[in-house]
């Protein structure tokens, strides 16, 4: 798991935590003075990597000052979520590439097994 993130200028300090919430992948966050992202142990691994996900969208809004309701802000990242998702699981060498291209560095014949 992932120990920190790093969204505009601050590190977001990424932990599991035990959790009664009944639905299993909860994720707590606080972008105020300590920004934290907290996951819920019990969740499984493909939970976890979207619920990052989906927080990491949070932190980014507070971040860049994006300002929405509190419903919006759900429903904004919550449709980024499912769509990055589904990008990169139908795209699986296109995650590799962007990163090795935003990191200046050439590409030649990524084989990603699906």
């Amino acid at each position: 798991m992932i120990k920190s993130l790093r969204i505009g200028a601050h590190d977001y300090p990424v932990r599991l935590v035990d959790s009664n919430l009944s639905f299993g992948h909860t994720i707590y966050h606080d972008f105020g003075k300590r920004g934290r992202i907290e996951i819920n142990r019990a969740a499984d691994a493909r939970q976890r990597a979207m619920t990052l996900l989906h927080e990491a969208l949070h932190a980014t809004f507070h971040e860049y000052g994006i300002k929405l309701t509190d419903s919006g802000d759900e429903s904004l990242a919550r449709l980024l979520e499912c769509a990055i998702v589904q990008l990169f699981i139908q795209n699986p060498a296109f995650a590799r590439e962007l990163v090795l291209r935003l990191r200046g560095h050439e590409v030649t014949n990524l084989a990603i097994p699906r």
